[in-house]
């Protein structure tokens, strides 16, 4: 369970569709009539092109490709003349009719297999990117070397994608690694003077823009997209380039975004443009020269430490306001993990000079956060009210551990671990017959109310239909036997397990309609579940953060409309670099026991894992953890507990 598959995963493309795909057979296309819709290589209607050709061979793409043609409520023959025209317009290859024999695989690529997916293949989509983007062209030097692969490889690769799968052919010549920066947007277009009071947003008579040309306006898409970015790039330097970067990519001008924004406000009451229109390039903080870096004053004086009611911020950040979110913050936490990673270490360097700053900035605005923010205010004013029926379940492994009985802590539960539910044999497919032979009588025996499935090594979208064979053999196994009071949920599938989309929304607003898609997509799994146990461990020491991530991940889990109990650590997750597996600090504790208790029908406790090591740690009820937890459950739960607590 401590598994770090999905801890940090961005969560799944959105993009989608298809119908059955395996051999996707497609009938004699009617002509269709686009009417006056733009022909792009890009937005939602090509990406239905190029998921119609991917769902040739790949059967979830085919099922996605499906769901997508009633999303938008066209039909094939409308993706087919999209196609088309596209392939008219941009000399793209003509959608496929019939399947095609691939040529000859270049011998560079070593017989390789051959997707539209994975590293490789994403590669392919950087390559293209880079062409245009000085920040992918960097990123796709830094992949080049990571994967020890040349720009030879990656063309051979497209090239045998595109002969696969029918997409476009990689440009020639190669991309640049390092193609000229973005053009810096142009001078804002001064937005007209608002007309008389009546065209005002929010008026009934409220008349669209010319320069939108009559678009649907929605508050999702890049357009809608781009009213966001343009206000976080008065503020963001980084935003600000990047602002520049995607007007010069949809050929757009501020002016569109503005228009584009005030038709949002008429029609949804968001907020309207800021004015005037947002600097293309805010100032970068002073740096100090580089032949005399201003070393950081040495922190001998007491008064000055972060903490002291007398500490004085460092001259070198010229007096900016200090946050705890950001991108100098994020600076900060990257040069901490820098500390155990050299992996790490470089992607710190490559936005510290980005950002062109320097390591005594950073070590400045830390201290400057350090003495803003005293972690153990986050979460003081949580308060918690008794309820009836919330539970501490025991689900942690200690050596040495006593039976902890009369503490407090339920054991009615049963943690189904992977190795156990497959018997030996082959873990690729569930193991029937050892799951109706061995567990569901081991069940029966135990006679627990709750039962957690751990499977980890499945993809909970693609696989789904393996997951809902497991639980429905249990469930069955149990319920023929008379047994209707256990219930079954598997950990930390439904929904996905998400730190980054919520705690990143407001700057990567695509994390986070990703990981709503996916956990739309966990609804079948979910109907075949009892409860949920949403997993709520702790990668990071950002304890603001945590409570995002938790409150998000509980808010997407009661959209199952089943009980949910997650499951807490009270360690930091073993991935974290430097801290991974040391016990949290008993604030932060106290701050996840509280929340969860009042977001959260009961709570499952795990562990544990041995110290930057593999296998259990040695029991110790001195650490501060567990006699806050026994007073946690005496003061807020029904589970008896008394002085004899085999601690």
């Amino acid at each position: 369970m401590r598994s770090s598959r999905g801890m940090a995963l961005v969560a799944v493309s959105l993009l989608a569709g298809a119908c059955l795909a395996g051999a996707l057979a497609y009938p004699a296309h009617a002509a269709v009539d686009l009417g006056n819709v733009e022909i792009r290589n890009e937005g939602w209607r090509y990406n239905m092109t190029v998921i119609r050709e991917q769902a040739r061979t790949n059967d979830f793409k085919a099922q996605q490709y499906a769901d997508y043609l009633v999303k938008y409520k066209i039909n094939d023959d409308y993706v087919v003349a999209y196609a088309k025209a596209v392939a008219a317009k941009f000399g793209t290859p003509l959608p496929s009719e019939n399947n095609r024999s691939a040529p000859a695989q270049d011998p560079i690529l070593k017989g390789i297999e051959v997707s539209n997916s994975g590293w490789r293949y994403n590669m392919t989509i950087i390559r293209e990117q880079a062409r245009t983007s000085s920040f992918k062209a960097q990123q796709y030097a830094d992949y080049l070397a990571k994967h020890k692969i040349t720009d030879a490889y990656v063309v051979a690769y497209a090239k045998a994608v595109a002969a696969k799968f029918g997409t476009p052919m990689p440009s020639e010549p190669a991309a640049s690694p390092n193609p000229p920066a973005a053009t810096p947007a142009p001078a804002p277009t001064p937005t007209p003077a608002p007309a008389p009071t009546p065209n005002q947003p929010g008026s009934p008579t409220f008349v669209q823009d010319p320069i939108l040309n009559g678009i649907e306006v929605h508050n999702a898409g890049w357009r809608y997209n781009m009213t966001i970015i343009r206000e976080q790039a008065r503020t963001s330097s980084f935003k600000a380039q990047q602002y520049a970067e995607y007007l010069a990519k949809h050929k757009i001008t501020d002016a569109y975004v503005v228009a584009y924004a005030k038709a949002l406000a008429a029609k949804f009451g968001t907020p309207l443009p800021s004015e005037p229109a947002t600097s293309p390039q805010p100032e970068p903080p002073a740096a100090p020269p580089a032949s005399a870096p201003t070393p950081t004053p040495p922190p001998a004086q007491t008064p000055n430490q972060p903490g002291s009611p007398t500490f004085v911020q460092d001259p070198i950040l010229n007096g900016i306001e200090v946050s705890n979110s950001g991108w100098r913050y994020n600076l900060t936490v990257m040069k901490k993990l820098g500390e155990y990673s050299a992996e790490r270490q470089a992607t710190y360097e490559y936005w510290r000079d980005k950002n062109r700053v320097t390591d005594a900035y950073v070590d400045a605005y830390a201290a400057a956060v350090a003495q803003k923010y005293n972690p153990d205010d986050v979460g003081k004013d949580i308060t918690v009210t008794r309820k009836p029926n919330f539970t501490v379940y025991r689900g942690f492994r200690y050596h040495g551990m006593p039976s902890l009985a009369n503490c407090g802590l339920s054991t009615d539960i049963r943690i189904l671990y992977h190795d156990e539910l497959f018997g030996g044999a082959s873990k690729n497919v569930p193991n029937v017959s050892h799951l109706k032979n061995k567990i569901v009588p081991d069940l029966l025996r135990r006679n627990v109310t709750y039962v957690m499935i751990d499977i980890e090594h499945w993809n909970a979208v693609t696989e789904m239909d393996k997951l809902i064979t497991v639980v429905r053999t249990l469930k069955e196994g149990v319920r023929a036997a008379g047994n209707t009071r256990m219930q079954f949920g598997y950990y930390m599938l439904v929904p996905e397990r998400n730190y980054l989309a919520p705690t990143m929304r407001g700057s990567r607003p695509d994390r986070w309609d990703a990981w709503m898609a996916t956990n739309e997509q966990m609804r079948r799994l979910a109907a075949e579940v009892d409860v949920i146990f949403p997993s709520l461990y702790t990668p990071y020491e950002n304890r603001q953060d945590w409570l995002t991530y938790a409150r998000a991940n509980i808010a997407e889990a009661r959209k199952y409309n089943k009980p949910v109990i997650p499951v807490l650590w009270p360690q930091y997750h073993d991935t974290t670099p430097g801290i991974g597996t040391t016990y949290l600090p008993i604030k932060f504790w106290e701050i996840q026991m509280k929340e969860v208790y009042n977001i959260s029908d009961s709570v499952v406790i795990w562990g544990s894992v041995a110290f930057q090591a593999k296998g259990w740690d040695n029991w110790d009820k001195t650490r501060e953890w567990w006699p806050y937890t026994r007073k946690f459950a005496a003061d807020y739960t029904n589970v008896p507990q008394n002085a004899s607590c085999a601690d």
